[in-house]
């Protein structure tokens, strides 16, 4: 699974992959050097993708975490847990503090890149889902799956169900839960 988004910052364009061995490599993409290699996923790897800086790489797959790793030297930088099957797709929002994955447990799950906090999940589709695209400016999130659905998300709901979710982690403290 090649990512083509990895200028680094002296600007060398790099590719990164990962297959059924659960490794994953970082090559630059002119001399074909190999840059780093990424190893303690557990499991085939699905997806890898570079973050909109091009300083860290996400992976995903049967493993059912999302791993954040540093782009130069291969680190493991942040674990992402919460998805219960395989994540078939993960990408980051065009600003680099999200991420959206989805997979075999049918649900769409929005992370908190600083944190590794599940923000909010997103329930509609019937089966697995294989693909999530952010629109360019970050505003729709689009879904495809198994079952034959392509779905959009506006951001404002789900920016709704965050302030949500922030109001009740705030008023559980302030009661002493």
């Amino acid at each position: 699974m090649p990512s083509p988004r990895g200028a680094s910052a002296s600007g060398t364009w790099r590719l990164a992959a990962g297959g059924d061995d659960a490794d994953a490599v970082i090559v630059d993409a002119t001399s074909g050097a190999l840059i780093a290699r990424i190893q303690g996923f557990a499991g085939r790897i699905q997806s890898v993708t570079f973050s909109p800086d091009g300083r860290r790489v996400l992976t995903a797959g049967s493993d059912p975490t999302l791993r954040l790793w540093d782009a130069a030297t291969g680190d493991l930088v942040q674990t992402f847990v919460g998805h219960r099957r395989e994540v078939l797709s993960a990408i980051f929002h065009p600003d680099g503090t999200r991420i959206a994955s989805g997979g075999h447990d049918r649900s769409i799950r929005i992370w908190d890149v600083a944190t590794g906090d599940e923000l909010v999940r997103l329930p509609g589709h019937s089966w697995y889902v294989f693909s999530l695209a952010f629109s360019p400016d970050g505003r729709t999130l689009v879904s495809g799956s198994g079952d034959a659905t392509v779905r959009l998300w506006d951001d404002f709901p789900i920016a709704r169900r965050l302030m949500a979710r922030r109001d009740t982690r705030s008023a559980e403290a302030h009661s002493g839960r």
